[in-house]
């Protein structure tokens, strides 16, 4: 049983550079239609994770491509390292709307881990 778990987790893991490689070729591409293809499914939680793996000149540019889409849990779920720049880099007209989705707890949580 424990060497079918591996293998699951060995495909796991598979699927998510796969993924990863392919969110990539999409922002490198400019597909937005692709882009949001392969985040629509995803849990802001993954979406989070895909944000903290990249760099910042591609984390730049895939909120520039999916920014219209962008869920207000995404900032609940991210690394407070790189919150503040994934707020930057967001509009202002769709960081108001991702943040009016949010609870009112996660929104004080989120106005808290920013700079003025």
């Amino acid at each position: 049983m424990g060497e079918d778990r591996a293998i699951i987790e060995g495909t796991e893991v598979a699927l998510d550079e796969a993924r990863l490689e392919a969110v990539l070729d999409a922002v490198e591409a400019r597909d937005g239609v692709r882009l949001a293809e392969l985040l629509e499914p995803l849990h802001p939680a993954d979406i989070a994770d895909i944000l903290e793996q990249i760099g910042p000149a591609e984390r730049r540019d895939l909120l520039d491509l999916y920014g219209r889409e962008f869920d207000g849990e995404i900032l609940s779920e991210i690394d407070e390292g790189i919150r503040e720049e994934v707020v930057e880099a967001l509009e202002p007209e769709v960081l108001a709307e991702a943040v009016r989705e949010l609870e009112s707890d996660d929104v004080v949580d989120l106005l808290e881990d920013i700079d003025e």
